[in-house]
């Protein structure tokens, strides 16, 4: 429900008191859902909804961070709640100083040898690290952000700490803090991960480069050709991602034009469980460029909707309200919203 709710804010689809209310009944029912479950998979829920808050209303993820303090207690609760906020006030070129103050809220804990969690050095190096790239700051405010941040990475080394900045959901932070090592001659010493290297080898192998593959789509005229190019799509050691509505807007016409329907797309829908899931494969978080497309032309519209009506599954609302969000369909959007949140209403209380 997060994602979907974002789409509303992000867009700007409800009334802002709508917003709130969506936004608070949310955080409810996640916080309810950690009540009712045993919060291994579960627990991030309200994090979550305070991270999407913070980005469009900083008032209101407050309150509701207050309101988890008041829940669990200030030393219950994860360092992500805090981090959330003060992430959102960088977006909004709060100043330095009061955000440091802020910062020393954050709760150190240890592990059964006495070393520090990576955590407490993670989230401050975040909060640095959005700094050094924003535009809301001088030359010198940057820089000097850059240096802390870099300092949260020597204290992980020094102390040891054998696990940090080391999933997928840093990826895009090294890489910013790596080009801006790069620009204050700095020795980049985040340690690499085989797992990376080893994807990395791998994709460079194959990887053909989205653009070539769009060209040899319309390039395309005989059936036997775009069948290997689909083979060639969906076979993910084949390294081929389209992540431009354009380039699934080609395959899309293509196929129609070849086949006078859009099959070969529909089953590579549901060789990828989609819209149940966005995950089967690196081209799924795309597939709804491509019902995007398809929706949008009256001859492949109804051959798209038979084929969701009988594949829908656990993500289904979410990803349509993508198709929506793509399409500019706001009254469809906010309809699947609230069917979704109705829906899960229903699932938890």
């Amino acid at each position: 429900m997060v994602d979907a709710l974002e789409i509303l804010w992000r867009n700007n689809w409800e009334p802002k008191k709508e917003l709130k209310k969506h936004t608070k009944d949310i955080f409810d029912l996640a916080v309810r859902v950690t009540e009712i479950t045993d919060g291994d998979h579960t627990w991030q829920g309200p994090y979550n909804i305070l991270d999407v808050t913070a980005k469009y209303d900083i008032q209101l993820a407050e309150n509701l961070k207050n309101k988890l303090y008041d829940r669990e207690g200030v030393y219950n609760v994860s360092n992500s709640a805090l981090k959330s906020i003060l992430l959102g006030k960088v977006k909004r070129g709060t100043e330095v100083e009061q955000i440091e103050e802020e910062m020393t809220v954050y709760r150190k804990d240890y592990d059964y040898e006495g070393k520090p969690y990576a955590d407490f050095y993670e989230k401050k190096f975040l909060v640095y690290l959005k700094i050094a790239k924003s535009d809301l700051y001088t030359t010198e405010q940057k820089q000097e952000a850059f240096l802390k941040a870099y300092e949260q990475v020597e204290e992980m080394i020094k102390n040891e700490i054998s696990y940090f900045l080391r999933d997928e959901d840093f990826t895009k932070e090294k890489n910013d803090f790596k080009e801006l090592c790069k620009k204050y001659n700095k020795k980049y010493i985040i340690p690499p991960e085989k797992k990376e290297q080893e994807h990395y080898i791998k994709s460079t192998k194959l990887k053909i480069s989205e653009e070539d593959f769009v060209r040899e789509v319309q390039s395309a005229a005989t059936k036997q050709k775009l069948n290997g190019l689909y083979r060639r799509l969906g076979n993910y050691k084949n390294g081929i991602f389209l992540e431009q509505q354009e380039s699934w807007k080609a395959l899309v016409n293509k196929t129609y034009q070849i086949y006078g329907n859009i099959r070969l797309l529909t089953s590579l829908l549901k060789e990828n469980y989609y819209p149940h899931t966005d995950f089967w494969t690196a081209n799924s978080e795309y597939f709804h460029y491509a019902i995007g497309v398809a929706f949008q032309n009256v001859n492949t519209k109804t051959e798209m909707l038979e084929y969701l009506y009988h594949h829908s599954g656990h993500q289904g609302f979410l990803n349509i309200m993508k198709v929506c969000e793509v399409n500019g369909d706001k009254e469809m959007c906010v309809k699947l919203f609230k069917e979704f949140f109705g829906f899960c209403d229903f699932l938890v209380n």
